[in-house]
């Protein structure tokens, strides 16, 4: 039997007659018949075969036999007029026409007959708000919901269903159906009532147990005295066979009945037989003790309270084994395994260090440093992949490549080391960066090097392989964890509905974690992890953070490594954004880029973008499916402006409204509706300006797809003023608690501060007045770009430097004011104390703003040394900002102690200060009088690589061909 769930246009082709496939019909394929199928046109064919093949093979009487030739010939035929053929219109208007709230037909062919000798079927309809008779009977059923939706309850479970799902009944089982309120539901099922039926094993609880007495011998009359004791023997009657416990159906132990001899007889009844089992569970074998083998548990463990184990005997032939026996096997087999691997590196290591000549005394020291060490500066979340868009680079042996279009950091540092090289060839300086060399041209990176040895990082992995991915911290502590995740994080990305989220939490522990998804597991653990590496440097040092999160993201990787390749439910999107999110703060943030294109494809499949598509859903899950879309849209455009790529999510895809808040407001459960309310007022203002960011991306940057020639002079300034008219609007359409802040206002409010509110609110200013600078130089960036690639060229345009000279220099006051402003900001926050240090957002966010920044400045710099703007503006903007990237480098040495990407920004920025040749020895050894010298008041760790192959191809990479010609400074 084949119902027909979804499309058109397909057929089956039964021995020669082909039929037309229609939604919710029923075709047959009887046996013995050559059948195949066929599609005309686009879209989907889905259906759902009823089959019967644990019985046909059983017997065995189950094979295939193909055709000798590739189709079978095969004409089309009237679907309404084949024997083969159960349309569901003529099915649906019986049922509409049937009285009362449930009705039931069955498939019959002519002549009431079943469809075949085995399988059967029919189609129920059910009126909103109504129940179905209860029922129980010995056939086994498959259903599947046509439309509407409700639950069954089965047994003592209660399974929920929507249309298109698909559910079971077992034999013997109790069940009935609710439909929803207001909506009529259809089933459809198919069982194997025919064959049962035919068997003699058909009984349903309804049926009369008399009418199932055998008539091949006369019922004895018990008053009559030759009836008293037989002489002859007779058949035991019985309501069911009693040996159907080994069937495939499961059918449970029938009833026993018996003629019985009155009281006065003067002989006892005969014994009754035991009932032989075909397996006894392990309590009563040892006992001795009868079992009735009910699964899972026998009626005497269930009396006596004992743990209820079938093991089947050494010697059995036809031995059934248990799906949690082989569970338990494959666990103990892991375990030696991980073990055997543990012995097998601790040997190798052992190795290693004798045949380097290490005496006994030095490998045993060695080995108890190795247990009690915590490696300083482990990198983040567990292994670097490939190379990191501030850009460094850490490649296998295998070549690995990445683009990074003009919106990113490593395009930029190739204008910066152009020029630098340009300027100091025409010096006469010897130097290896020639301007014109075709390594800087375009974004494309590609590097290749030697495995890395092993180190401490591989055991770091090895360990997280050996944890449980269902383990998580004691209760007390993991609802801390989630508060926080949601007074922080989730305040600024407020996409998952806290009440909702902590009401699944609570039932999970109440229920003892029974009955959990994996993917609500999952998303917890990357929350987990989200809130460690975001904890302040105070709370706990980064090495520590890093190895902790790293726990928890590899626990969730591994609950949703299958579910994530699916991506069917928005608890899947939120878990891979968020995941995308976390891995923006670690070694790992070319996955960032891997896993956002995975969170958009399942975004776009659940129709998250859709206004049609979300009609359908509550308002509450309708105004969370617009928040998590719009959480896409922000990761897209985050990672579109650091990577220089492409948006994955076009400006033309996004054309739902801003969410409102009705209805996610009440979250005070965690934090009061003032917050909430100003939360929503943050993430629809960080929404509104990063479509300003794509817009920039598209018009400034030729949508980072590097193909289209170099904008003119003119088209650049024409652009940027017409993005700063909107910026303005923007600007000014901020509600007073968001206005944007400066140094002083903020340090101001800062010794104002009398409620969470008013730090949360001061936080909220903050970040987003960040937000607004960063873009302000990304939007004034392409102007600085024209005045660099103008410095130490002989050849350049006369007339574009002219323009550039009379319109630029606004643009270049601009990128200085928002430069200084990210850095003041964020040098001034981190030399304050543990709590006022959380007013920034993750710090990696604040990383690449202040390193960013930090690039303009010298860019500008670069640009009034060698005289590319008008003389009278470059001694004051030289001398204005001529401390600034001193004082970046100061704040990043601050930021996160022990941080190795932290660490790898400021030691490249400090050598790119000092071979830039902007500053004298003097300069550099006093840092202008900023507190920061040249002289590392932070040593790097001996084991810091910032070549091209120090970090990931990700949004902090760092060109290190800067480094590949131009040796340090000496120390």
């Amino acid at each position: 039997m084949r119902f027909i769930i979804e499309g058109n246009g397909g057929f089956t082709a039964v021995h020669g007659r082909r039929i037309q496939m229609q939604q919710g019909d029923v075709i047959l394929t009887p046996t013995w018949n050559y059948h195949d199928h066929g599609k005309d046109g686009s879209g989907p064919m889905i259906w759902l075969d009823g089959l019967d093949l644990p019985n046909f093979r059983h017997f065995p009487v189950h094979f295939v036999q193909h055709f000798n030739e590739s189709r079978y010939p095969a004409e089309d035929v009237d679907s309404d007029g084949s024997p083969l053929v159960f349309p569901w219109k003529t099915m649906k208007a019986l049922l509409d026409e049937a009285p009362g709230d449930w009705a039931v037909k069955r498939y019959l062919r002519s002549g009431q007959r079943e469809v075949s000798r085995v399988l059967g079927g029919c189609a129920e309809r059910l009126h909103g708000g109504c129940a179905s008779a209860p029922r129980r009977e010995t056939t086994s059923a498959v259903y599947h919901v046509i439309s509407g939706s409700g639950h069954s309850v089965v047994g003592e479970e209660t399974l929920e269903w929507t249309k298109g799902d698909t559910f079971c009944v077992p034999s013997w089982y109790r069940y009935q159906h609710y439909a929803a309120a207001g909506e009529t539901v259809y089933l459809y099922r198919f069982d194997d009532r025919p064959m049962i039926e035919a068997l003699g094993f058909y009984r349903s609880e309804e049926t009369d147990v008399e009418s199932l007495v055998s008539d091949c011998h006369p019922l004895p009359d018990l008053n009559s005295p030759k009836s008293r004791f037989p002489t002859t023997p007779r058949l035991c009657q019985r309501s069911l066979p009693q040996e159907v416990i080994a069937t495939p159906y499961n059918i449970p132990q029938a009833g026993r009945m018996e003629s019985r001899p009155r009281e006065e007889s003067p002989r006892p009844p005969p014994a009754v037989k035991r009932r032989r089992v075909a397996l006894a569970c392990d309590s009563c074998r040892l006992r001795k003790s009868r079992c009735d083998s009910t699964r899972p548990q026998c009626s005497s463990c269930i009396e006596l309270g004992f743990e209820c184990v079938y093991r089947p005997p050494a010697t059995a032939t036809n031995i059934i084994v248990q799906k949690d026996y082989l569970q338990s096997l494959e666990s103990r087999v892991h375990q030696l395994e991980d073990s055997l691997s543990t012995v097998k590196d601790d040997l190798n290591r052992l190795s290693s260090r004798v045949s380097q000549g290490g005496g006994s005394d030095t490998i045993s020291s060695e080995l108890d440093q190795h247990a009690r060490q915590i490696t300083p500066l482990r990198d983040l979340a567990g292994t670097e992949d490939s190379v990191d868009a501030m850009g460094t680079i850490t490649l296998a042996d295998e070549e690995d490549s990445g683009f990074f279009g003009p919106s990113s950091n490593v395009a930029f540092t190739r204008h910066l080391c152009r020029a630098i090289g340009s300027c100091a060839t025409l010096n006469g300086a010897p130097t290896g960066l020639l301007a014109d060399t075709p390594a800087y041209d375009g974004g494309f990176v590609s590097a290749s090097r030697p495995p890395s040895p092993p180190g401490p990082i591989d055991s770091l992995r090895f360990d997280q392989r050996g944890k449980d991915i269902f383990k998580l911290p004691p209760p007390s502590e993991t609802l801390s964890l989630i508060k926080q995740y949601f007074t922080n994080t989730g305040l600024l990305f407020p996409y998952i509905h806290p009440p909702t989220f902590l009401q699944t939490y609570e039932e999970m522990v109440r229920d003892n974690f029974k009955r959990v998804r994996r993917t609500w597991l999952g998303l917890l653990n990357i929350i987990l992890a989200m809130v460690t590496i975001t904890a302040s440097p105070y709370d706990a040092p980064a090495n520590t953070r890093v190895t902790d999160s790293d726990v928890f993201y590899q626990r969730s990787l591994g609950l949703c490594r299958d579910e994530i390749l699916r991506g069917t439910t928005l608890e899947v999107v939120q878990y891979l954004l968020l995941m995308g999110q976390y891995l923006q703060g670690t070694q790992k943030s070319v996955q960032a880029w891997t896993v956002h294109g995975l969170a958009v494809k399942a975004a776009l499949q659940l129709g998250l973008h859709s206004k049609d598509a979300s009609r359908a859903f509550s308002r509450l899950d309708k105004e969370t499916r617009l928040r998590t879309w719009f959480g896409c849209v922000l990761l897209d455009r985050t990672l579109s402006m650091t990577f220089g790529r492409p948006a994955a999510i076009p400006n033309s895809y996004v054309k739902l409204d801003l969410p409102a808040g009705v209805i996610l407001v009440d979250a005070s459960t965690v934090v009061d509706d003032q917050t909430s309310s100003l939360s929503l007022s943050l993430y629809n203002a960080t929404i509104t300006l990063y479509s300003q960011i794509a817009k920039a991306i598209d018009l400034l940057y030729g949508q980072n797809v590097g193909c289209d020639p170099p904008a003119s002079v003119s088209e650049i300034i024409a652009h940027v003023f017409s993005l700063e008219q909107d910026l303005f609007s923007w600007e000014r359409s901020l509600p007073d608690p968001l206005r944007l802040i400066n140094l002083d206002q903020m340090q101001d409010l800062r010794n104002t501060i009398t409620s969470d509110f008013d730090f949360v609110a001061l936080r909220f200013r903050i970040i987003l007045t960040l937000r607004y600078s960063n873009f302000r130089v990304l939007l004034h960036r392409p102007v600085l770009v024209r005045f660099i690639d103008s410095c130490g060229r002989l050849q350049s345009d006369p007339q574009q430097l002219q323009l550039l000279q009379q319109l630029g220099l606004n643009s270049i006051q601009i990128s200085m004011d928002s430069t200084m402003q990210i850095i003041d900001l964020i040098h001034d926050i981190v030399h304050r104390t543990h709590y006022q240090h959380k007013l920034l957002g993750a710090w990696w966010f604040s990383l690449y703003y202040t390193f960013n920044a930090a690039l303009v400045i010298l860019g500008i710099l670069i640009v009034c040394r060698e005289g590319g703007m008008a003389a009278q503006f470059v001694g004051a903007v030289a001398d204005k900002i001529r401390m600034y990237p001193f004082r970046a480098a100061l704040a990043l040495s601050k930021l996160d102690s022990g941080n190795r990407m932290v660490i790898r920004c400021r030691v490249y920025l400090e050598r790119l200060i000092s071979t830039s040749g902007l500053y004298s020895i003097e300069e550099l050894s006093s840092g202008i009088s900023s507190g920061s010298s040249l002289e590392f008041p932070f040593p790097p760790p001996a084991d810091l690589d910032i070549s091209p192959l120090g970090v990931e191809f990700g949004e902090f990479m760092l060109d290190g061909n800067l480094f590949a010609s131009i040796n340090p400074p000496a120390a």
